[in-house]
């Protein structure tokens, strides 16, 4: 669990991110299909799901997920993912579809190759930048 509040992903002494290893998310699924039944909410969703991890919702869930939010943009456009969701029915939302400064390919000594190809020029667009202050 969190060691620290404040702390958005809070990290284990051996550097891995802190959670609860006894808890799969299937429970948290089941116990979100039970709002559903009680009429606290219509629909239920899911966050940063890869396509293994939606299949097996979808094997076991009695309330279909409405919605996957994953990181999506043009430097992580997820295509293989999104024609999964769209063969389901289920809707793609996008976090960061403009790409994201704090990626870890920014990061020295990342597991990844640098920055993708281009860099992040679509962030530096002045017709962008101005339709974002507008």
């Amino acid at each position: 669990g969190p060691k620290e509040a404040g702390v958005m992903f809070p990290l284990e002494a051996d550097g891995t991110y802190a959670c609860d290893p006894a808890c799969h998310f299937l429970e948290t699924w089941a116990a979100m299909e039970a709002l559903v039944d009680e009429g606290l909410v219509r629909c239920i969703g899911l966050s940063n799901f890869n396509q293994r991890q939606v299949a097996e919702v979808l094997q076991h869930a009695r309330h279909r997920p409405t919605v996957l939010q994953n990181e999506c943009h043009p430097y992580l456009q997820n295509r293989d993912l999104l024609d999964y969701c769209r063969a389901e029915r289920i809707v793609l939302q996008a976090y960061s579809p403009l790409g994201s400064r704090d990626r870890p390919w920014l990061v020295q000594g990342s597991l990844t190759s640098g920055p993708p190809p281009g860099g992040h020029e679509l962030l530096d667009d002045p017709e962008l930048q101005a339709a974002a202050r507008w």
